[in-house]
């Protein structure tokens, strides 16, 4: 939330992975020349945003719970599901009730019930509001898969650390989801796959994508309980940032569908979101003081979009459609071939249009409940101990999806 220290370069990296998304779901004919393999590349990596957005849920939220350990002796875990259940269930029951209700009011102005009109909903929604979207159903809000996969962590994350601490062994967060949790999932994608079985398509179930949010948790445990060698890794920023661009460079020639991508492809683009993170982590707020002030501007820009990033991924696959849809109609209509000039000038009115539904939508609901949950639910966990002699690392609070 905004009256708390927050930490700007992960602010930073919510924002690059909000607009990495934006570029996979941008209805618009794409242009010739530069502007159009920029389009491209776009949409390429575009959905390399929703594994970034998860290793950073699972250093994150891993860091809730894991400093809530180490300051605490215990986990809270009723308290962890309402602070939780507050920041993620009232904007994402708003916009699903907006799925819903949009579609009878129009039947109500085409003269058709309103009743009937719920009711074809309703059998489209249901899993969604029980977070099975990724089980069950089509999931016509397709995007909403990734917060399934998140609330199933989410379910899943406190009772494991949980029983590690009531067993003594909570330092085993580090191998079993640094490599023993990687390879076991892994391992199920390739059975996926190889089986044809329902889920190897889209490879949005839980069970074969959670190991992106739980080697982010094992990357945490690092910072939090071998904080010395976690903090190495600020030498190693320009290897890091080398490292993620090749392991995510794949997905420029190699489709999401292919064999390749969903099975070791899904592995090698969270390992580059991971060096992301690290390299992004161990850079410090007065470092953006040395850059240009151009860069500088870009980067407050980008934290900004950071610090409303889950209403944003809520509301962006709508606000987009709607906006492509009178981009298409009233500016390109009749011209066989968008210039690259008006591809740039509709992107950026787009884009602008998604971020400001999502502000507003966090100011309508999501922060009026932060306000009050925090209240009433302070938080209990702990900053990270800084990088640097003298420099204080704000607190990391809340989710990637907010």
């Amino acid at each position: 939330m905004k009256s708390a220290r927050r930490n700007l370069p992960l602010d930073v990296l919510r924002g690059v992975a909000v607009l990495l998304v934006f570029g996979r779901h941008l209805e618009l004919p794409r242009p010739p020349g530069i502007a159009g393999h920029f389009a491209e590349a776009w949409f390429r990596l575009g959905w390399l945003g929703v594994d970034l957005f998860f290793v950073l849920s699972g250093f994150l939220i891993g860091g809730l719970l894991l400093s809530e350990v180490q300051h605490h002796g215990r986990i809270d875990i009723p308290r962890f599901f309402v602070r939780r259940g507050l920041k993620i269930y009232p904007p994402y029951l708003a916009f699903i009730a907006y799925l819903i209700l949009m579609p009878a009011a129009k039947a109500v102005r085409n003269g058709g019930s309103a009743g009937a009109a719920l009711a074809s909903e309703w059998d489209r929604y249901w899993p969604n509001l029980l977070f099975l979207q990724n089980y069950v159903g089509s999931n016509p809000a397709g995007h909403t898969w990734t917060l399934a996969v998140e609330e199933h962590f989410y379910l899943m994350l406190p009772f494991v650390l949980a029983g590690l601490l009531a067993v003594n062994r909570i330092h085993a967060v580090l191998p079993l989801f640094l490599a023993a949790v990687p390879l076991l999932i892994l391992a199920l994608r390739c059975a996926s796959v190889i089986t044809q079985d329902s889920f190897s398509v889209r490879m949005a179930a839980s069970h074969l994508r959670l190991d992106a949010l739980l080697f982010g948790v094992g990357i945490r445990g690092v910072a939090q309980f071998a904080n010395d060698r976690f903090q190495l890794a600020r030498n190693w920023r320009g290897v890091l940032c080398l490292a993620g661009c090749a392991l995510w460079s794949v997905n420029l020639v190699l489709e999401p569908s292919s064999a390749l991508i969903r099975t070791v492809g899904l592995t090698g683009t969270y390992l580059g979101s991971a060096a992301f993170l690290l390299a992004t982590f161990h850079t410090r707020s007065s470092d953006f003081g040395s850059l240009s002030r151009p860069v500088r501007t870009l980067a407050s820009i980008l934290a900004w979009i950071g610090v409303y990033s889950y209403a944003i991924y809520l509301w962006h696959v709508t606000a987009l459609g709607i906006l492509g849809r009178e981009m298409g109609q009233r500016i390109f209509g009749g011209i066989g071939q968008v210039s690259p000039f008006g591809w740039m000038v509709a992107t950026a009115l787009m884009c602008a249009g998604a971020v400001v539904v999502g502000v507003i939508a966090n100011k309508l609901v999501e922060w009026p409940i932060l306000q009050f949950r925090d209240r009433l639910f302070p938080s209990r966990s702990q900053p990270l101990p800084a990088i640097a002699a003298g420099e204080p690392r704000a607190a990391l609070v809340g989710s990637i999806h907010g």
